[in-house]
């Protein structure tokens, strides 16, 4: 789902949950994440990755960057079950070249 540079939902949402109170929603946490990548990080980033994340499940995105509209794709439970058979999860990380070294 995302690159070798991009910050992930997962390792920086939950901080910024804490930090605002418990009170974001989930386009939130993805905006947040998107803005400490450019901002902060100085690094290209699309919306796409962080929405995935934050949203979770199958969604279908409309992007206008830096905006978009998701609609969740409700699955019936035996579609659900045949990606999970067929669908392969790869939780290598990936570490930039610079940062190898």
């Amino acid at each position: 789902m995302d690159g070798p540079f991009s910050i992930r939902v997962s390792e920086c949402g939950w901080p910024l949950l804490r930090y605002c109170g418990g009170h974001l929603l989930p386009h939130e946490i993805a905006r947040e994440s998107q803005l400490l990548e450019v901002e902060n990080l100085k690094l290209e980033s699309g919306v796409q990755d962080q929405l995935a994340s934050a949203y979770g499940g199958v969604n279908f995105m409309e992007v206008e960057y830096p905006n978009a509209r998701i609609f969740p794709i409700h699955l019936d439970p035996s579609v659900i079950c045949e990606l999970e058979d067929r669908l392969v999860l790869d939780s290598r990380r990936m570490v930039p070249a610079a940062a190898a070294r």
